[in-house]
């Protein structure tokens, strides 16, 4: 076995672990723009026990998907006198 401070050879088992992470810079802004941000509903689907995000329909007069799973569709209109809700519980 090699007792040296050098490095291992590639036959020799060491327990040390040496990991190198560059951690991001902390200017860089991480919100997504409001160019690219899409507006999503968090929807659990109970038939299947799976969430989902549901996003807003090209109309832009409803949020539409359906379950990940079975298919089962759902939608939810966009207008007045509706809610803030942003996660919503579909069985």
């Amino acid at each position: 076995m090699n007792h040296s401070n050098s490095k291992p050879a590639a036959t020799e088992i060491t327990s040390e672990l040496d990991l190198v992470c560059e951690p991001e810079s902390r200017t860089t802004d991480r919100s997504p723009s409001s160019s690219t941000a899409r507006p999503f509903l968090g929807v659990h689907f109970h038939c299947c026990q799976v969430y989902a995000r549901i996003f807003i329909a090209a109309d832009g007069t409803a949020y539409r998907g359906s379950c990940p799973r079975c298919g089962k569709p759902v939608s939810f209109r966009i207008g007045e006198g509706g809610t803030s809700h942003r996660f919503f519980d579909v069985y």
